[in-house]
């Protein structure tokens, strides 16, 4: 991981995935290997992601860990692009979107649909958990 310019907060080198949503379940999930070597079950099919063109699939996080979600200060897209973050959305397309638009400010999980983040971030922003 390197520092971008030097001593200035942004780090070059990574886009993160929306593995964990707002609650670490409504998000995309992890399909990965397990320690077993197993290969993991699942996905999501287009068809389970209620609002394709709106939740975010990559962006590029405030820290360099792949991760990304919409809770804590880590994990959230950052504003290194003209005080914004380049968005990836499960429908394909991209777009770029304030800091602002996109964090939610919670420092823990949470499940508010009224909130205007919640659609970027969870499968089925019409219902009151997201999944």
């Amino acid at each position: 991981m390197t520092e971008t310019p030097a001593n200035s907060g942004y780090y070059f080198g990574g886009y993160g995935y929306n593995g964990y949503g707002t609650n670490a379940s409504n998000g995309l999930g992890y399909r990965y290997e397990s320690d077993s070597g197993a290969p993991a079950a699942g996905g999501y099919s287009l068809s389970d992601i209620e609002d394709p063109s709106r939740m975010m699939m990559l962006s590029e996080p405030v820290s360099n860990n792949g991760i990304l979600r919409g809770y804590g200060t880590s994990y959230i897209p950052g504003d290194r692009h003209n005080g914004g973050s380049n968005v990836a959305h499960v429908d394909g397309h991209a777009k770029w979107y304030t800091k602002e638009t996109l964090n939610p400010n919670k420092t823990s999980t949470w499940s508010d649909r009224t909130h205007p983040a919640w659609p970027y971030w969870v499968r089925k922003p019409s219902t009151t958990t997201g999944y």
